[in-house]
């Protein structure tokens, strides 16, 4: 059985959201994500956001995150990130980070604690990059190899593995952790 998947992304990425959804829809996985005319502007009251990360993200078993060159400080990329990692041993999602690659943003550079590099990806994500299947956006076309490693490693790391914490989401706008 394929594992239920939830796509987390910033607009900029929406393009490839949009071909991993239509990829992994054609390979039988159940997609979700927030659709674009649902993104909220920061202004919007916390519980808005709450509510759509819940009604399209709780089905899932695994979080495809694309990186993008915004995705490291947006409020809701780290709420759904909060979430992946809040759950209970043995219930936590598991977490795959596509990196849109750059010249100066790497997975070797990532792997290697490049401070640039890591500066990429969101701060949650620097703090549990062992509990992270990490790829790179161009092996999509892989990526029913690489679900099911995320959902393996995710289901033998969240009984064993220390997370690097998961306060609340990032204080910033009104999404905040109320």
């Amino acid at each position: 059985m394929n594992p239920n998947v939830y796509i987390s992304f910033h607009d900029e990425n929406q393009r490839q959201c949009q071909t991993i959804a239509a990829f992994l829809t054609e390979n039988n996985y159940a997609v979700r994500y927030v659709p674009t005319d649902h993104v909220i502007a920061d202004r919007q009251p916390a519980h808005i956001l709450q509510d759509l990360v819940k009604m399209f993200y709780e089905p899932s078993d695994v979080v495809v995150c694309i990186l993008g060159s915004q995705s490291a400080n947006l409020t809701h990329v780290d709420v759904e990130l909060h979430h992946a990692l809040s759950g209970k041993p043995g219930v936590r999602k598991g977490i795959v980070a596509l990196l849109m690659e750059r010249p100066d943003i790497s997975l070797d550079k990532i792997r290697a604690g490049n401070q640039r590099a890591l500066s990429a990806i969101p701060p949650r994500l620097q703090k549990n990059l062992g509990y992270v299947e990490l790829a790179t956006f161009s092996r999509y076309r892989d990526l029913p190899q690489i679900l099911a490693a995320a959902w393996k490693k995710a289901k033998d790391a969240s009984v064993k593995v220390e997370l690097g914490g998961t306060p609340g989401a990032i204080k910033k706008g009104r999404y905040h952790d109320q």
